[in-house]
């Protein structure tokens, strides 16, 4: 059993048998104490209710009814007034007015009632990991999620947060899947629902460990095989690298390549925007082909100025299949995505041996240079 499941049982069996702390083991002592220092941001509460008079600055006499407390007690709140609550909003420590808040020691958390905040006019932002409450244009409180609960952040320890999320925790695992199917029953009531019904028993559930899934997850090979050109211009790669780090003499960023799957001939295009793609197999196509010599084939990344409709428009205008790698598997357009890294690391090995003797902005004529003579040079 762990540290925070044994604080839970110590909490739940304490709220069940005795309200004077002198009763409560050590342990739950320890936990009682930190629950104290937590205030935790509350959907289905309908009041706050805290836990220690301190940190009212009003408070009058209470008579409505008793409210539950942790494990589904009830208890009975001594007072209600206006609580001064610290909290850290954007580094810097503030503090926030609750009114109309619950004074009752018995209650064993401390809760800010987020529908109690936003009847009085203010605004509770909730995403995945973090929390924030508006007064009109003003950031008054942020929480921070563990574990399924908001606790208001108020740059502590983290720890101070482990005795409440024991409290609202299943010690028995095996009960866990009980506690889900009947809506959150606590777990004193899944005991008594035990004893009193049949067909409720311990399930031990499996438990996955995510991390380890996803760090042992492997990407098997690619088994299927691209269509080869059998003869020039036939198949074409294509592929778009960028953002270059130096915006080059025409404002350039970006470069297109293509490479001819049949002979390996490759085509550079310099551009500003990606968006300026489809102008690059444009201009390569009028130059390159004639009527015995023709694309049908082009093989592209699935980009979004890869697949827009112009670029498709053309590709049927002009009798050329369009082929789309799948999302993020950029190794089924290799020949492409290999020619980039060759064209970077020659590209930045040729600017850092140039020694200022020509302005780097003319990266566009020195990588038109490494195309021109890799196409020269004897490959394997």
């Amino acid at each position: 059993m762990t540290a925070d499941s044994e604080v839970g049982t110590s909490l739940t069996q304490a709220s069940f048998t005795s309200t004077s702390t002198s009763t409560l083991a050590p342990q739950a002592k320890k936990a009682l104490e930190k629950l104290a220092r937590t205030h935790i941001w509350d959907s289905g509460s309908s009041q706050h209710t805290f836990i220690l008079e301190e940190n009212f600055i009003s408070l009058r006499p209470y008579s409505g009814n008793g409210i539950l407390g942790i494990g589904g007690k009830s208890t009975q709140p001594k007072a209600t007034g206006t609580y001064k609550v610290h909290a850290l909003v954007n580094g810097e420590h503030s503090f926030a007015l609750l009114k109309d808040a619950l004074w009752n020691p018995e209650a064993g958390v401390k809760l800010i009632s987020i529908s109690q905040l936003t009847a009085q006019g203010g605004r509770a932002e909730f995403c995945a990991d973090l929390a924030a409450f508006w007064s009109g244009k003003e950031l008054r409180m942020t929480a921070i999620q563990r574990s399924g609960l908001y606790f208001l952040d108020q740059g502590e320890n983290s720890t101070l947060s482990s005795a409440a999320l024991a409290a609202y925790s299943i010690s028995d695992p095996r009960l866990q899947i009980w506690h889900n199917r009947l809506a959150h029953l606590s777990e004193q009531g899944i005991r008594q629902l035990m004893d009193m019904s049949t067909g409720i028993k311990s399930i031990q559930q499996v438990c996955l460990c995510k991390g380890c899934a996803l760090g042992r997850l492997k990407q098997v090979p690619h088994k299927g095989e691209i269509r080869k050109g059998t003869r020039p211009l036939e198949y074409i790669h294509a592929d778009i690298s960028g953002h270059f780090h130096i915006e080059g003499y025409g404002g350039e960023r970006y470069w297109a390549i293509f490479t001819d799957d049949f002979i390996q001939f490759a085509w550079i295009s310099p551009i500003k925007n990606r968006s300026d793609f489809l102008s690059c197999p444009k201009s390569l196509l009028d130059t390159t082909e004639r009527p015995e010599r023709r694309c049908y084939n082009l093989h592209l990344d699935k980009a979004g100025e890869n697949i827009s409709a112009e670029v498709q428009a053309f590709c049927k205008n002009h009798g050329i299949a369009l082929s789309i790698t799948a999302t993020e598997q950029h190794q089924q357009n290799g020949i492409a995505e290999r020619l980039n890294g060759i064209i970077l690391e020659r590209l930045t090995a040729t600017l850092a041996s140039l020694n200022a003797e020509i302005p780097t902005k003319y990266w566009p004529i020195l990588a038109l240079s490494i195309i021109y003579l890799r196409t020269g040079a004897p490959a394997q």
